[in-house]
């Protein structure tokens, strides 16, 4: 037990030594005191606190860190959600409204990061809950798990709990409950009933008012759309925003509505400008370029100048390269990230020089966007500017160079890249060589990657993100030769990993798989699950229908929603949700699927046989 406390002592001081350095990479070398607080805690059960502090900062840190990272599917969301099961839910969950104030705490913030179905009914409790910080992590969670059941509650929260909870560092404004709830309500739930707030539009407080006008672009069982037009030129800005905002919702589906987005944005406010902008995103931008080079010309608001930019991120137009340009030498670094990334995406001549430029930067970011764009060109300068880069003493030149000639896919510089691997494996430059040997595609690379594949643990902080990207890496070099080489991932410790390797078996796509990947319908995390009952019925087959049908009732709302669309693809049937109905229409059914395939008939996977209509 003393060695257990000494333990989380010294990971603990770890964290806060490392959590104080300001360059975000380094901040990933938290990983590492993380993984030691993972089985730190499981070994000290006494300890409530400092284990249920400890469990806390790793989900955070999971959370952010992940991101940085470019192996798909490796959110630091997935990696809560694993440790989250590890830790039992269920007890989290009685925490989180009859545990002690640290305990309702720290187990509410666990919780709204795990985020798991089974949460959501304490959750609904807890919106009752004196501290508002619980309050305001049982409205995350609600509005990840997405359940109409918590439209009541939430919009109570919305109308009347207007306390201030942080300020804004990007719009400057101060942030409450109420917009925290709004957020959560409308992003999370997309099919609104038209009641309860229909009656909210004829409300004389504008928050209440705003709340009913943003609602019509989720409520589907009436014309929204006519109601909606009434409030775009209200006299409240909260409410033409709210109208806006409603709009980016429809426009998608209804695309004559841009044209009210266009018009927004002349808006004298700021906000509503903002908005018509993230709804012209959804649909609308490559039409009205002239219209948003204009207002980027003339705009003073720098955030309204940034949704521009990240709106015209991929066009490829001349003008916009002229305008992105300009904002190279902005003194605001976010307008010159944004100006930077965008150029970096255009595959135009004319973004070379400014490009070119850049690569002086002393920023590392602004380098790395520089050096890809030019690889993208795969102009004459490309190759050498990224050799350059990879032989350079700079580490974070090696790395902006190893996934530029992967952009540029010649397979010239494979033996050389294989070689920096051998000198440099573990880090920045070891993954970002393993996922640009995939891009290049060279069978030279094949043995490096089998071997990250079937390393043992060394338990640093991207060996996970090097094993997928090897995966993916080693299937876009042999197809389904790699097949042997992924099944053992599916039993790998990290969610994100077992995934991919359970994607890649689906693509490449044959029955001999169906059994491994019917065994993750029983994994522990949800979207492992989740994903194993997509694979299944992209295989298709009697073996996919027949273990489908036993994740009808899994806990996990898309897994069950999946497993019924995905017996609708392979059976050519529809009984919903209803297992027995599935159960009995199988049993009589079977033996067709069986003769069909073991007479090798073409396209089992997707095509049904004939059979008897249901009942």
């Amino acid at each position: 037990m003393a060695n257990g406390a000494l333990q989380i002592h010294s990971t603990f001081l770890g964290m806060v030594v490392l959590i104080r350095i300001t360059n975000i990479r380094k901040i990933l070398e938290i990983h590492r005191y993380v993984l030691l607080a993972r089985h730190t805690v499981m070994e000290v059960q006494n300890v409530t606190k400092l284990r249920l502090f400890l469990i806390t900062a790793f989900l955070f840190i999971s959370s952010s860190s992940c991101l940085s990272f470019q192996a798909e599917r490796s959110s630091g969301d997935t990696v809560a959600i694993q440790i989250g099961y590890d830790l039992d839910i269920h007890k989290y969950n009685i925490l989180l409204v009859s545990g002690s104030e640290h305990e309702k705490s720290y187990s509410a913030k666990i919780l709204s990061i795990v985020c798991d179905n089974s949460s959501f009914k304490y959750a609904v409790q807890a919106l009752e809950d004196k501290d508002i910080e619980v309050r305001r992590n049982a409205i995350y969670i609600l509005g990840k798990i997405g359940d109409k059941r918590a439209i009541e509650q939430m919009l109570k929260i919305a109308k009347t709990d207007h306390r201030r909870m942080y300020r804004d560092n990007f719009t400057g404004f101060d942030v409450t409950i109420s917009d925290l709830t709004r957020k959560a309500l409308f992003q999370g739930i997309k099919d609104m009933p038209s009641e309860p707030f229909i009656s909210l539009l004829n409300s004389s407080d504008v928050i209440h008012r705003s709340i009913g006008v943003e609602a019509l672009g989720r409520i589907s069982d009436i014309d929204s759309e006519v109601l909606l037009l009434r409030f775009i030129n209200d006299s409240d800005f909260r409410i033409r925003k709210a109208a806006v905002k409603a709009l980016g919702y429809k426009v998608k589906t209804n695309p004559y509505l841009v044209k009210y987005l266009v018009k927004a944005l002349d808006d004298i406010n700021p906000d509503v400008r903002s908005e018509a902008i993230v709804g012209l995103e959804t649909g609308g931008v490559h039409e009205n370029i002239d219209k948003l080079l204009s207002l980027l010309a003339k705009e003073h608001n720098w955030r309204v100048q940034s949704f521009i930019m990240r709106a015209l991120r991929n066009v490829q137009d001349k003008r916009v390269v002229i305008a992105m340009t300009k904002y190279l030498d902005s003194w605001w670094y976010h307008l010159r990230y944004d100006a930077a990334r965008n150029l970096s995406e255009y595959s135009t001549e004319e973004a070379y020089a400014p490009l070119r430029k850049l690569l002086k930067d002393s920023d590392s970011e602004l380098r790395e966007f520089a050096l890809i764009g030019i690889a993208k060109l795969k102009n004459e300068h490309s190759l050498g500017l990224a050799l350059e880069f990879f032989k350079s003493d700079d580490k974070e030149k090696r790395v902006s160079g190893a996934k530029a000639l992967g952009e540029i896919g010649d397979n010239s510089v494979v033996e050389l890249m294989i070689d920096r691997h051998d000198k440099e494996p573990i880090g920045y430059v070891g993954n970002a060589i393993i996922k640009s040997l995939g891009n290049i595609g060279d069978d030279r690379a094949a043995p490096l990657l089998i071997k990250v594949i079937e390393s043992k643990s060394q338990w640093t902080r991207q060996e996970h993100y090097d094993k997928t990207e090897a995966a993916i890496s080693l299937v876009n070099i042999i197809g389904q030769e790699a097949a042997e080489y992924l099944l053992p991932l599916l039993d790998y410790y990290h969610p994100a990993t077992r995934i991919k390797a359970i994607e890649l078996l689906a693509e490449i796509g044959s029955d001999d798989y169906v059994l491994p990947i019917s065994a993750k319908l029983k994994d522990r995390n949800h979207i492992v699950r989740n994903s194993a009952v997509a694979a299944l019925g992209e295989i298709g087959g009697y073996k996919s229908a027949a273990a489908l049908i036993g994740s009808l009732n899994d806990a996990y709302p898309p897994a069950r929603r999946g497993a019924v669309d995905s017996l609708k693809k392979i059976t050519g049937q529809d009984y919903g949700h209803d297992k027995e109905s599935w159960q009995k229409w199988w049993e009589e059914n079977k033996h067709k699927y069986e003769q069909l395939e073991d007479s090798s008939a073409p396209d089992v996977g997707t095509k049904a046989p004939t059979a008897a209509p249901a009942q």
